[in-house]
């Protein structure tokens, strides 16, 4: 059984006219700290790595949809997840171990006069993976219920 992250995308409007959509890029990105404390001295660790990539660019030929009453881009994406916990470990805090995950949204915006802006966005959320007992695999298994989004820092490039 396949574990993917199913992504709809919608409601991407444009606020510019010829206002363009370049590179959409989609990260899972776990961070995992680790604090043990032998005998009053702490030893810290910290691993960051990306678990799952995507990226995407919209076919110019792909027309906006009417949603709400403006033009938008409405698209779905699905992310595979690794199949091993070797690289992918469920969101914990326990005894010390710290794991989290973000969902990473870079989208790359291509101005009239060619100029290219980045908008990223940060949500954190949890992954929590159960048996399957008829094979192998971890499913997923998504909630946002307790985690609010982080909206990071628009960048600019020339």
């Amino acid at each position: 059984m396949e574990r993917t992250l199913t992504l709809k995308l919608c409601r991407i409007a444009p606020l510019l006219k010829g206002l363009k959509i370049g590179e959409v890029t989609t990260k899972i990105h776990e961070t995992q700290d680790m604090i043990i404390d032998i005998r009053k001295h702490a030893k810290k660790s910290k691993v960051s790595r990306d678990i799952a990539e995507d990226k995407f660019v919209i076919p110019e030929d792909q027309e906006t949809a009417l949603v709400d009453g403006q033009d938008s881009w409405v698209f779905t994406r699905q992310i595979s997840l690794p199949k091993s916990l070797r690289e992918c470990l469920q969101t914990v805090d326990a005894l010390g171990i710290r794991t989290k995950h973000n969902l990473l949204f870079n989208v790359k915006l291509i101005n009239p006069d060619e100029h290219v802006s980045e908008v990223t966005i940060c949500l954190l959320f949890l992954l929590l993976l159960r048996a399957n007992h008829r094979s192998s695999y971890m499913l997923p298994c998504l909630s946002t219920s307790t985690y609010r989004p982080i909206y990071c820092l628009t960048r600019t490039t020339v």
